[in-house]
Order: structure tokens, then sequence, then C-alpha cells
């Protein structure tokens, strides 16, 4: 018997879980009806809810906005005592992710601070505004819904009883919600299955919290299958926009793509985190040439990885004056 190969297993596991997630029935057994609901308790024992974002939602693809806050790991030094630079940065995600600002992050602040800089250079009208749970902060939904924009929350532990009042709705087989039957993707040797829960049956959470905007709760539980572990996590979600659960769904892997994408960009083929530069505007400044080089390399079409054609623009003076025009 030939033995398989390693693409050829995880291939074969990924079928065998599809298959059985598209037999698998999720009906809503005893869905409650409106006034019906108990409210749920407070002061329950906090859940650990997943540090999350999510993007791309509405009736057809639209640009997501996720601000994030990187470091510069190897931005300091003998002579420079603490880090010499963060930054918050912002970017879109259509076909592809296109960093779109950045704003250099308080020395004793974090990205909370930095956020509504950024929103305030753009418009958001038709777009979807994606956070993490450190942005799940009542300021910034409030701006988003000002500027025109919606947004997908991470909900965390941070907003205590909120989060609470969400997860014990959420987790309730009763309450009335929306479920997707489970979605399976393989990559890198692991198999994750994603199972997507939205609700909109949220006066009673309106009353006690008056959340800025919002008009859906959901989460999406992530069961990950590597060859030495199975792991199990919820994550929970804000929303100022109804979503269909198999949407919600869509949302939430987009976003994961799309920063995961830009990190390891950034990390593995720019090597970002080796940068020894520290000293005044130096770190803000490469950054931004890095963002660049980044978004033209985005337009260009041309076969080749990312490495091979930032090696090409150096060789090449033809192909980096073609470059230049696509900025």
């Amino acid at each position: 018997m030939t033995a398989r190969s390693a693409p050829q297993v995880l291939s074969s596991r990924i079928r065998e879980r599809q298959t059985a997630a598209s037999t698998a029935s999720m009906p809503n057994p005893r869905p409650w009806r409106r006034g019906q609901a108990p409210k749920p308790h407070r002061g329950a024992p906090k859940a650990q809810g997943l540090t999350a974002a999510i993007a791309v939602a509405g009736p057809s693809p639209v640009p997501s906005i996720a601000p994030d806050d990187p470091v510069s790991l190897n931005s300091t030094g003998a002579d420079v005592p603490m880090c010499a630079f963060a930054t918050s940065r912002i970017y879109t995600s259509l076909t592809g992710t296109t960093v779109l600002g950045q704003v250099a992050t308080d020395e004793k602040s974090n990205e909370i601070t930095a956020v509504p800089k950024l929103l305030e250079m753009l418009s958001l009208k038709g777009t979807i505004v994606t956070t993490d749970a450190l942005n799940c902060q009542r300021a910034i939904a409030q701006q988003i819904v000002d500027q025109g924009g919606d947004y997908a929350l991470a909900l965390k532990g941070n907003q205590g009883t909120l989060h609470d009042d969400v997860r014990r709705f959420l987790d309730d087989p009763a309450s009335e919600v929306s479920t997707t039957a489970p979605v399976v993707d393989g990559d890198h040797g692991r198999i994750e299955t994603r199972t997507a829960t939205v609700s909109t049956d949220i006066e009673w959470l309106q009353d006690d919290h008056c959340w800025p905007g919002l008009v859906a709760i959901g989460k999406v539980d992530r069961i990950r299958e590597t060859p030495g572990k199975t792991t199990t996590e919820t994550a929970y979600y804000l929303l100022s926009t109804k979503l269909s659960a198999d949407r919600f769904n869509e949302v939430v892997r987009s976003h994961w793509g799309v920063e995961n994408q830009l990190h390891w960009r950034l990390d593995v083929v720019m090597n970002e985190d080796q940068d020894r530069t520290r000293l005044g505007n130096g770190p803000q400044n490469l950054a931004v040439l890095r963002h660049m080089a980044l978004n033209v390399m985005q337009k260009d079409t041309s076969k080749g990885s990312l490495r091979g054609k930032f090696m090409r623009a150096g060789w090449d003076e033809r192909y980096l004056a073609r470059l230049i025009t696509l900025f």
C-alpha cells in the first residue's frame, strides 16, 4: 500500500469533516417568543472571549476597514530603554490588503487613542469598520456611526456585564437565533470548523446597555484540529448592521485573512521586526515606505511571489519604472 503525502491526508480529513457538516442539521429546539425570554442574569463568572476582528459585509462585498496596532520589535537598543516606535495603522481589503494610513501611538498609550484619529481621515459610508476586542469602545462605535459607517466589534471581558449578557443569551439553546451549518476549511496542516450564530432579538440588551448603533449580536464557534491537539474557541461580536448567519461567518473569516496577510508580509517578506532604526522619525518614515511598497505591489498583476517582485524591482529598472507609475 502506497503511503499518502501530508497534503493528501489533510484533504481526505477535510472531505470527511465537510461531509459530516453537510449532513448535520442544527434546528433551534426551543425558540423563545418575543417577550417570553428571561433576562440574562448578571454576576456570572466571565468567560474568556477570543480577541478577534472581522471584515466585509453588506449585500455585496464592500471594503473592510480594520485598525491595527503593531510594534516594531527591534526598535530598541541600549540607548533607548523603551520601545521607540509603535504605530496604529488602518487598512482595507476588497481583493487584497491596502494600508490606508498610520498614526504613531503615544509612548505611554495604546491604539485606543490613535484609532479615532485614523477614522477621521476616512469616509466610512458604505464600509464596515472592524476591530479586535481592545477597540470595542463606546466612543469608537459612536464615531463610526456618526461618520456613516457600520461596525463589527469583537466583544470580550473588557466590557464586563455586556459580554456576560451576550454570552449567556447566545449560549442558551432556547434563544431566538439564526445558525449556519458548520463550515470546514483546512490549510497548513490544520482543519478548522466554524459555526456562526446571529440574533437581532436584542431590545432587552439595549434597554440595559444602550450601546451606540447596536442592532445585532453574534458569535462564532471554532474547532481547530492539528496532529497534536484539538482546541475549541468561541468569539462574540457586536454588529451595527443586520447580517445573515452565513454572511456573518464570511465577515469573521475575511478579517482574519486580511490581518494575517498584512502581518505576514511585513514580518516575513519585508523583515520589519529586524529593522534597527529607532531614533527620531526614522521608524515611522520607514513604515510609511513599506506600506507604500506593499500597496503598489497589490496593483501589479504580473506573476511571481511578493519576495520575487521586490528582488526584480531591484534588478530591473524597467519593471521598477512600471511599478512607480502605479502609485
